[in-house]
């Protein structure tokens, strides 16, 4: 009986000793699960970050793409339109002073009674 009951506490202390030892490596390989799955985490956010960043700059290269354009649009409408008045303003003052306007072959303007006398030191009346 004594010889039985020296195994059966052998046997307890032994399968303790297997729990025990057992219990820490497990939490190890759930420490390093743990561990990876954040580096894993941590690397896709960068990743991310990263394609974030270029993303932005490249959508702030297009914004300033389209604001080069915009920018030139604006500058030919703005020249139209100041041709376009330079035109209308001349010709309301021409019908109070009675002169016209003319461009002569040199690429100049000047006015005159007629378009042949306002050209006429200037080459004549551009074609």
């Amino acid at each position: 009986m004594k010889q039985l009951l020296t195994g059966c506490v052998a046997a307890l202390f032994c399968l303790s000793l297997g729990v025990g030892v057992a219990r820490p490596a497990s939490q190890a390989a759930v420490k390093d699960g743990a561990k990876k799955a954040g580096e894993a985490t941590a690397e896709g956010a960068k990743k991310a970050g990263e394609a974030t960043k270029e993303g932005a700059k490249k959508t702030g290269e297009a914004a300033k793409k389209a604001g080069d354009a915009t920018v030139d649009g604006a500058k030919k409408a703005g020249e139209a339109t100041a041709d376009t008045t330079e035109k209308a303003g001349t010709s309301v003052k021409n019908v109070f002073t009675g002169e016209v306007s003319a461009t002569c072959a040199d690429g100049t303007k000047h006015s005159g009674k007629t378009k042949a006398e306002a050209c006429a030191k200037h080459g004549g009346v551009k074609p």
